[in-house]
């Protein structure tokens, strides 16, 4: 399932590392407010909560990171922690729940769309600021916060972009000539990264 039909972007502010960040601030609260048993549990759970800011800070800086290799291990670093967060047995059952989720939606951002047809024309910012620029990718593949993989600068580089805008072809008023436009690799978010977590992880 992706996280466009479920239509969390439709805005152009949005983001999809938003919906993660908000998770993992529950899973925080709900560590946090447990009471427990004795000092072994609760060091333990102050261990918890430091990986959940890990997870937090991961997911702030991936907003501004341009370099995919950069993406991926920071993408790879939070998916780990919260694998292992999910196992801990400290966890009581709503904790386990909310952690579960974390892994889970974290998860379904490297999901791609499978899409046919025509192209259209997606705006894109390198590190979530600066200049637009026009990349092509079948229409209806990719939505407006989502973060995608494109070749920059003449040797073709791959960095990660968010995508601010999309419109249709015939529509494009740009500068930049449609037909000289390069393409969207992909989705963000690897499932090769994914893949090697779980197999890390036994999930």
């Amino acid at each position: 399932m992706n996280f466009i039909k479920y239509k969390r972007n439709s805005g152009f502010a949005a983001d999809v590392l938003n919906q993660s960040r908000m998770i993992a601030d529950s899973l925080c609260t709900s560590i946090k407010s447990r009471k427990y048993r004795d000092i072994k549990q609760t060091v333990e759970s102050i261990s918890l909560m430091h990986f959940v800011r890990l997870i937090k800070k991961h997911l702030d800086r991936m907003r501004f990171a341009v370099d995919a290799s950069t993406f991926d291990v920071m993408y790879y670093d939070c998916l780990t922690l919260a694998a292992n967060i999910r196992a801990n047995p400290v966890l009581d059952e709503k904790s386990r729940a909310t952690a579960e989720e974390l892994f889970k939606e974290l998860e379904m951002l490297s999901r791609d769309r499978a899409c046919d047809g025509e192209d259209a024309c997606y705006s894109v910012v390198f590190g979530s600021v600066g200049k637009e620029y026009c990349y092509l990718a079948f229409r209806g593949m990719f939505d407006v916060g989502q973060y995608v993989r494109v070749p920059a600068g003449e040797d073709n580089s791959i960095k990660i972009v968010r995508i601010t805008g999309v419109c249709e072809l015939d529509l494009y008023a740009g500068e930049y000539p449609a037909k000289n436009m390069k393409r969207i690799v992909g989705n963000g978010f690897s499932d090769i990264v994914v893949e090697a977590v779980r197999v890390k992880n036994n999930c």
